[in-house]
């Protein structure tokens, strides 16, 4: 089962870009993202990683497929990860930690 945390950080605005086929790594901190955006080809798994101390969680905000995780499932140390099929904007936040416009939220962008 492939749970997708789609992660992205406080405001950093950082971005990052990656080509299909590839594993790229977004890093969940203690309420942030790392990095905050990522831009990548279809095809591309993108694998979350919880370095932080405290458990987060994801929710999909807008995006043809969900990347959502609870909280049970990404304790500090555990990793999650989703292969981006298709084209689109795939907004994402912690819900314990922000909101879909504040806080620790992220936006995965899969373009061809």
């Amino acid at each position: 089962i492939a749970l997708l945390l789609v992660a992205t950080g406080c405001g950093t605005g950082s971005s990052s870009i990656s080509r299909a086929g590839k594993t790229v790594e977004v890093t969940a901190l203690d309420n942030s993202f790392n990095p905050e955006t990522l831009v990548v080809a279809p095809g591309t798994t993108v694998k979350w990683t919880n370095k932080g101390k405290l458990q987060h969680n994801s929710l999909s905000v807008s995006g043809d497929e969900k990347i959502e995780v609870q909280p049970q499932n990404f304790d500090p140390g555990e990793t999650f990860e989703h292969t981006f099929t298709k084209p689109g904007t795939y907004r994402y936040y912690c819900s314990l930690h922000g909101s879909a416009n504040k806080g620790m939220f992220g936006a995965i962008k899969v373009v061809e």
